[in-house]
């Protein structure tokens, strides 16, 4: 409940001499302390204090002033309670030691959290003050005299103070000590730790625990609202009304006045929050809303006729709580306005509220608004953009969101880096493009870096917005070490040291990134390291003779060299030309070489992994015969199957082949039980050579000697391509710009799908960008490459980011697994059934599939909207809208918080059943906003945020949100 408005401004009431000057807290000065020594402050002078908690040790320094809140010149004892001196638990609050007479005021304030050996609240010593209308509450005096202390014959005049729950080693409340006598009216002194009271003192009319029954004083519970919440105004039965010194003043009810610094009504009182309402800035057309609370802040039903705007043709409109309303004591009634102006223009209104409250029985409410033209507005996320370490050669990206906020469409004209003279960052920007109001785009950046070190690069964004026509965006990365490709066993004890010089493949150098390896006759990997563009030096390890199995170089065996060529993806044997040594091991020795490698003219290896994969040689072989071509491998017994694009198949075990000759143009699905390769030996395949591809699916091989991602690789077919994906299900739909493939490589193969017959024919270009780097799932198992996959490509929400999405058929197996990494979509192979082999490995055909979730320990089940018939399909695609199986609220829902009351922290929980731009805040009484929680689109759902309230005072505050066009509002109570 507000506290009671007072009809007549104390400085009415208290004859005093007209001062000096008004200084104002915090306009004038930001502190109340630096108002107080300021020498413009003079003796008269009035400090007047502005609503809010100062946390200050304050000190009079011998000057007769009056420190007071706004109680003082409007009467509102709201005020008194607003307007709070904390000490912080850091001193005294307020002393007076330099003989302050009674001119020297203090009045109309809250006084809390002072602690101090003497007096933490107010300290007097041989001074004469004047303490009015004052709350002090919760100090501590680690010897006495917890809220006031008394000392040196000083002879303070009190009046109306609530004296509550301060606490000492002796005289909780208040001490009077060496000769100081305190003269105490029509206050209240309860429930202080200790309750005990000095004999030096003079007390009348007032409310005292442990005191006497003479003077008009009293001893009963005073029955405040609710001392637990702070809330020291009289509740309607309490003992201290109208009791107070019949000879004073009377209260503003024209009754007998009350005991304590907060008087009852017994009249209606009105409070509205706030008294005017400036709506901002809009364009035409636009729609903001605005809140008007009508509070009854007495203790008697208040009667409020019909809000009602003033004027007529205005864009104000009242659109809720337009209706005349009784509202008991503490009820609200919420009117709701809405601005919508549609011309350009200034406008201002009242909104005119009547009511029976006798001193303010009609109150205007200010409105005003001004109308722009509508136009663009860009803002961009994130504005910095760092694609951290990326090893060398590979792909990093990054997504840069263009939002347009404002009521016109925003035209994008460029997009480029300022610089990037070394050409390592792109963006994927192909000419000029609209964003429509409320709607957003979406850019990727790419980094692929050819050296190591850190990057930077400058990116602009160039659009129509009138107000920030060009945004700049820094944007670094770090290009690192990729990870080695051998590991060796380590020191070993004895160790030769290499030098290499230079090194080549075909007279061109080692590209940087590239690794040497060396190796003993016995294909031991002994030492390794990367060649970063000149000479570099490294050990290789001989045989540790203490252990019985060998793991390094015996004494004069030959030294070999390895190279990983990490451009084209290629291991060779390199030729040393010694320098210094024989090029053999010995201990502690030294060999300084020159390595080169020379390509076979012909011939071109392929890997096949233990499982399923797609291979392909950009060689026209020598040997088409596929049982022939394929021996080597046969014969080392680590080739189960090999099929081609029509289903034709050859299988080692039983020497069956139907399959036609190899065709260098198409790529094979080769399932092996071990990791090996295969040397194909014939004629190089031009980069640009062309596949035919038929209507459906196609298996193609890959030629270009560069690694290029889907998007630049089969641009050419762009038109015509359905789909691509690989052989771990990856895959790219050029309809809807979506690729998780990693970039092309020569010796694999890939699945494409056309809608009609056409030639790909590779698109030499540079790549444009790339998926980011997949997150490998913690909790479900990612199944293996069964050779049959339906690609799937997943949406939803932001809640889902985070979670691991598993595909599982009905019989509980997970055929398919993904993270559902930063934002949508994302793409899922789901694995069918491996025929080859006895056990179901994949789902069956036309078989149900739902989806789990899982994260932070826990599992759910995710709702799915299918594009089709949401069963496995082999070769399939199909898109599937996830949704956490929580229902969609049907309207706009503020929750009540959790904890109300509370003394820290309170947890809003808001519901929207469409999403949308979203602003919640928290506001005092008097309609000021303390803090905005959160301001910005909200996906539809239900949402959750949290207030630390660590740095607001007690009292009553309002929540408010405004979403979907509709606004509203709850109470939280904040006790400390």
């Amino acid at each position: 409940m507000l506290p009671v408005v007072l009809l007549i401004p104390l400085l009415l009431l208290v004859p005093v001499t007209l001062p000096a000057a008004i200084h104002h807290v915090p306009d004038d000065f930001q502190t109340i302390q630096s108002a107080i020594d300021d020498s413009s402050t003079v003796n008269g002078d009035i400090i007047l204090i502005e609503p809010g908690e100062y946390v200050e040790n304050i000190i009079y320094n011998g000057k007769l002033i009056t420190v007071a809140s706004r109680y003082f010149d409007t009467g509102d004892e709201s005020y008194i309670t607003r307007t709070i001196l904390n000490g912080n638990a850091a001193g005294r609050v307020v002393t007076f030691r330099r003989g302050e007479t009674s001119e020297a005021q203090l009045i109309g304030l809250t006084i809390t959290n002072g602690r101090y050996t003497y007096g933490g609240g107010v300290y007097i010593s041989a001074a004469h003050p004047t303490l009015k209308r004052l709350i002090i509450t919760a100090n501590t005096g680690t010897n006495n005299g917890g809220g006031i202390y008394c000392t040196q014959g000083a002879q303070p005049l009190i009046d109306h103070i609530t004296l509550v729950r301060n606490t000492g080693n002796a005289y909780g409340g208040f001490n009077a000590y060496n000769e100081a006598v305190a003269t105490i009216s029509n206050s209240i002194i309860w429930d202080n730790n200790p309750a005990d009271l000095p004999e030096r003192r003079v007390v009348s009319y007032s409310n005292v625990q442990g005191g006497d029954d003479q003077n008009g004083n009293i001893e009963r519970d005073p029955g405040f609202r609710d001392i637990n919440a702070g809330d020291f105004s009289l509740d309607e039965n309490s003992g201290c009304i109208d009791v107070g010194d019949p000879d004073a003043e009377p209260d503003p009810d024209g009754t007998r006045t009350d005991m304590g610094a907060l008087s009852f009504a017994h009249f209606p009182v009105i409070a509205v929050v706030p008294r005017a309402i400036n709506f901002g800035e809009i364009h035409n057309g636009r729609t903001v809303e605005g809140t008007v609370e009508i509070i009854n802040a007495g203790r008697v039903p208040l009667t409020v006729e019909a809000p009602v705007i003033q004027g007529e043709n205005t864009p104000f409109t009242i659109t809720a709580g337009g209706e005349a309303a009784e509202l008991a004591p503490e009820d609200t009634l919420t009117v709701t306005l809405e601005y919508h102006p549609i011309e350009t223009g200034e406008y201002t209104d009242s909104l005119v509220i009547t009511s029976d409250d006798p001193n303010e029985g009609v109150i205007y409410v200010i409105l005003s608004g001004i109308a722009t033209p509508p136009e663009p507005s860009m803002s961009i996320t994130p504005l910095r953009l760092d694609l951290g370490n990326v090893a060398l050669l590979q792909h990093a990206n990054a997504v840069i969101t263009i939002l347009n906020e404002g009521d016109a469409d925003l035209q994008v004209n460029d997009i480029r880096y300022v610089e990037n003279v070394l050409g390592l960052f792109e963006v994927s920007f192909d000419g000029a493009f609209s964003v429509a109001p409320g709607a957003e785009a979406t850019v990727t950046v790419t980094f692929t870096p050819d050296r190591f070190g850190d990057q930077s690069e400058a990116l602009s964004v160039e659009t129509n917005d009138p107000q920030i026509p060009r945004i700049v965006l820094p944007v670094t990365a770090t290009g690192v070490r990729p990870e080695p490709r051998w590991q060796f066993t380590g020191n070993t004890g004895v160790n030769h040291s290499l030098l290499v010089l230079t090194a080549q493949i075909d007279g061109d150098p080692l590209p940087m990134g590239s690794e040497i390896a060396v190796f003993t006759p016995e294909e031991l990997c002994v030492g390794e390291d990367f060649w970063l563009g000149e000479r570099v030096g490294f050990a290789a390890w001989g045989d540790n003779e203490m252990t019985e199995e060998v793991d390094g170089f015996r004494d004069g065996e030959a030294i070999s060299y390895r190279i990983w060529d990490i451009v084209a993806q290629r291991e060779y044997e390199a030729q040393a030309e010694v320098v210094d040594g024989d090029g053999t091991f010995t201990p502690n020795g030294l060999s300084v070489v020159n390595l080169s490698v020379r390509t076979e003219p012909l011939g071109f290896q392929m890997y096949i992994n233990a499982n399923w994969t797609i291979v392909s040689a950009p060689v026209i072989p020598e040997i088409v015969h596929v049982p022939t071509l394929w021996r080597p491998v046969v014969q080392r017994g680590h080739l189960v199957i090999i099929k081609d694009a029509l289903g034709r198949f050859y299988v080692a075990g039983i020497g069956f082949s139907n399959m036609a000759n190899w065709d260098y143009r198409s790529g094979y699905l080769v399932k092996g039980n071990a990791v090996d390769s295969l040397e194909i030996a014939g004629e190089p395949v031009a980069q640009d050579a062309e596949i035919p591809l038929r209507i459906g699916w196609n298996l193609v091989a890959y030629f270009p000697e560069q690694p290029l991602t889907a998007q630049v690789a089969f641009r050419n077919i762009r038109d015509q391509l359905a789909i691509a994906k690989d052989a771990v299900g990856h895959f790219y739909v050029p309809a809807i710009n979506f690729s998780n493939m990693a970039p092309l490589r020569r010796g694999l193969g890939y699945y494409v799908r056309v809608t009609e017959a056409t030639n790909l024919v590779y698109n030499l270009g540079q790549a444009a960008s790339e998926p980011a780097a997949e997150v490998e799932p913690v909790h479900y198992v990612t199944p293996e490459p069964t050779g049959l996959s339906m690609s799937v490509l997943l949406t939803g929400n932001a809640d889902l980011s985070g979670y691991e999405a598993a595909a599982v058929t009905p019989d509980g197996k997970i055929v398919g697994v993904t993270v559902l990494s930063g934002n949508a979509p994302w793409g899922m192979a789901i694995w069918g059934d491996d025929h080859s082999t006895l056990s179901k490995d994949g789902a069956a055909e036309g078989e149900a599939l739902k989806f789990l979730a899982w994260k932070d320990d826990e599992t759910i089940e995710l709702a799915a909207n299918w594009s089709s018939k949401g069963t496995f399909e082999g070769d399939g695609f199909e898109q599937a809208r996830l949704s956490i199986t929580e229902p969609l609220p049907q309207s706009v829902r503020l929750d009540p918080p959790s904890p109300n009351p509370f003394n820290s922290v309170a947890s809003l929980r808001f519901a929207i059943p469409n999403g949308g731009e979203v602003r919640l805040s928290i506001y005092d009484l008097a309609g000021k906003e303390v803090i905005r929680l959160a301001e910005g689109r909200f996906e539809a759902g239900t949402h959750r945020i949290a207030w630390n309230a660590d740095r607001s005072p007690t009292g009553v505050y309002l929540a408010k949100l405004e979403a979907n066009s509709s606004t509203r509002t709850v109470k939280l109570m904040l006790i400390r």
